[in-house]
């Protein structure tokens, strides 16, 4: 097997994307990378940290730069941060050298797995309410960057995995190698 593109998976927060992304590149015999681990092996902090001294927008300008980094090498998987979609500059660049995944899942179920302890904030609001806040402005981006929404609710990582190989395979993303 054989990427065309680099896969690019997108979704809200603890939707899963770090779990499913190793398993998409096993399945399509491909690396992968996790954008905000590159991050924070770069600058050597943890995003709570990094947002923490020098606040989201220094994030986001990493966030930004990695993924311009990760771009120029061959066709990958790439999981990325809840809020890439938040970078409207990139959208141009993305959609001529990626395929877009978004894993999304019901709110009733991302409310059961979310963890605010493992989540720096966004706003001064309480968890829940900076959930609805981000998930409302969130979606309608979701939606316009993605190629394919799989609903993951019910699966599991290795299902989730399958699903979008089959997907990529029928879209030509990922094509059998000739021998």
């Amino acid at each position: 097997m054989k990427l065309q593109r680099s896969i690019l998976l997108i979704g809200f927060r603890s939707v899963g994307k770090t779990t499913v992304a190793p398993l998409l590149a096993r399945r399509c015999g491909a690396p992968w990378s996790s954008l905000d681990t590159i991050v924070e092996r770069i600058t050597r902090l943890s995003i709570p940290e990094m947002v923490a001294r020098y606040g989201w927008e220094y994030f986001r300008e990493w966030e930004g730069q990695m993924l311009r980094m990760l771009l120029a090498q061959p066709p990958h998987v790439i999981d990325t941060g809840a809020g890439i979609v938040e970078h409207a500059d990139l959208l141009p660049l993305i959609e001529h050298c990626t395929w877009r995944v978004w894993l999304d899942l019901p709110w009733e179920q991302l409310l059961e797995r979310y963890d605010p302890q493992n989540r720096p904030p966004l706003t001064s609001l309480p968890p829940q309410e900076e959930l609805r806040l981000l998930w409302d402005r969130r979606r309608p981006l979701y939606q316009q960057w993605a190629n394919i929404r799989i609903e993951i609710a019910g699966k599991s990582p290795q299902q989730i995995a399958d699903l979008i190989a089959a997907a990529a395979k029928q879209e030509g993303i990922l094509r059998d190698t000739e021998r």
